[in-house]
């Protein structure tokens, strides 16, 4: 089996999301990915089965990620951040009416994985077979980046009836490369007993990894525009020796050291594998579960209980400068629930189905720090639940198919379903959550031969609710979930 990809997106975006010209992004994005398996298998009905196999993959994909701080951004974002530190009798003004921040990365990724599974079907007692599995991986990522951003500023400065006053020039590039690689062995165990064809239990662990990426590196501070890194001294020592003849005319070195630690200088910041990197997510999975079908052709109901030990939970964050979001690693985390769903037909033209699911899924270890009235400190997040996981999940649905068997008409379909969740917590101190929704959808569909016409609607009551919350510039989003829709559909099958 051999599978290629090829994407090119491009994404404009208005990140600070209000009516002021702050700072926009417009992103560009190509990828080529490439997957290449292969399977062997045992034959079937036999007592003992087998699959072998091995899997590779590669991909690169290269992304233009320029951020543009507008007039508004430079003045309310910047200006006014180093403004905020300064002494009364220092002044500070850039020049620029817009600062780009060019950003080049490219991102290679390759995964290489061998697996056996082997199934025995007991012959002494008919009905049990056990399934067991191992799968050998490797995944290698690698970062290449390239960003700098230049600044223009005047400044000036009294001491002393001394009036210093100059031009200046900033900037910070940051260029290197990162990679980092890691083995992981993921075995699966399962037992199933088959009542009889339409009867079953089964029990399952296994162990599951997540995907997994480097993120790109964060180059652009609004709160420091002098970012940790390696200072170019030679352009500090340029600006330091401007300072010379006040320094004849009798300024204290005192206040010539004070300017200079105000004064934005070039830097080139060599080491930020801390800031983009972050570790595999993996699961330890357990499963309890049957399927049935006590009246054979009217009913199915199908259930499982499951508890998922999971380590390095991988947590988008909102990054701490205001910008966009960031990959975390939360140390633990458990979830655990059960699931149940109903298929009826009672009636040989309706169909009814329902289904619920259960989960808590809270931190059992983790730690990080935050922002609390306005001081970053630790905080500790274990015993919270985990965000973005519904604790309920419901849907109900039926339809009722008419057979009307005419020249132009064969089949018309009445169908009409509901879903619901709550309690969504958005963020990992579970201050802010969504409550319970419910969407009412519909659709009416018509039959003939390989054509199918839909009319359907969604969010049919047109209920509100949000469907994602984020954080940027210190101000609260969310996204509301799509109004009422109409719409129709026309499908034909070859």
């Amino acid at each position: 089996m051999t599978g290629y990809q090829f994407l090119d997106d491009h994404l404009r975006l208005d990140q600070d999301f209000t009516p002021a010209s702050i700072f926009t992004l417009h992103q560009k994005q190509k990828q080529h990915a490439i997957t290449q398996e292969y399977v062997l298998k045992s034959n079937e009905d036999k007592p003992y089965e087998w699959v072998i196999g091995a899997f590779g993959f590669f991909r690169n994909m290269d992304t233009d990620s320029p951020v543009s701080f507008k007039q508004d951004g430079v003045t309310s974002l910047l200006e006014d951040n180093i403004k905020r530190n300064l002494p009364s009798t220092m002044t500070f003004d850039i020049t620029d009416n817009e600062l780009p921040i060019p950003s080049l990365f490219t991102e290679k990724s390759y995964s290489a994985a061998l697996y056996h599974q082997s199934t025995y079907h007991f012959q002494s007692l008919k009905g049990l077979s056990a399934t067991a599995g191992i799968r050998l991986d490797y995944e290698h990522v690698s970062l290449d980046y390239a960003s700098s951003a230049m600044m223009n500023y005047n400044y000036s400065m009294v001491s002393r009836g001394m009036t210093i006053a100059d031009a200046l020039k900033t900037d910070v590039s940051l260029d290197g490369e990162t990679s980092k690689g890691f083995w992981q062995i993921v075995p699966k165990l399962s037992l199933q007993y088959d009542f009889n064809t339409h009867n079953r239990v089964y029990a399952s662990f296994y162990k599951r990894l997540s995907v997994w990426r480097l993120q790109c590196p964060d180059l652009f501070r609004p709160d420091s525009i002098r970012t940790a890194g390696c200072h170019d001294s030679a352009n500090e020592g340029s600006i330091a020796a401007k300072f010379g003849p006040y320094v004849a005319m009798g300024m204290p070195q005192a206040s010539v050291d004070m300017i200079l630690s105000k004064i934005p200088v070039s830097e080139k910041i060599k080491d930020v594998s801390k800031s983009i990197t972050y570790d595999p997510e993996y699961s330890w999975n357990y499963e309890l579960g049957f399927h049935s079908e006590p009246v054979n052709g009217k009913l199915q109901i199908d259930g499982a209980l499951f508890y998922i030990d999971c380590n390095n939970r991988q947590i988008a964050q909102f990054s701490p400068n205001g910008f966009g979001r960031m990959m975390k690693n939360a140390a633990g985390s458990y979830s655990k629930g059960l699931e149940i769903s109903i298929l009826s037909k009672p009636l040989k033209n309706i169909g009814l189905t329902a289904s619920y699911g259960f989960t808590e899924a809270k931190f059992t270890e983790y730690k990080d720090s935050a922002r609390v009235n306005g001081v970053y400190q630790e905080v500790d997040y274990s015993g919270k639940y985990v965000p973005m996981i519904p604790k309920h999940t419901f849907a109900m649905g039926g339809d009722y198919t008419l057979n009307v068997d005419k020249r132009c008409l064969e089949k018309v379909i009445l169908g009409a379903q509901y879903t619901a969740a709550s309690s969504i917590y958005w963020t990992e101190e579970n201050a802010l959550s969504q409550g319970f929704y419910g969407v009412s959808n519909g659709q009416i569909s018509f039959l003939k031969d390989n054509l199918r016409f839909d009319c359907w609607i969604k969010n049919a009551l047109n209920q509100q609710y949000n469907t994602f919350y984020f954080e940027s510039l210190g101000k609260a989003f969310a996204q509301q979930g799509k109004p009422r829709q109409i719409g129709i559909t026309v499908q034909y099958s070859f």
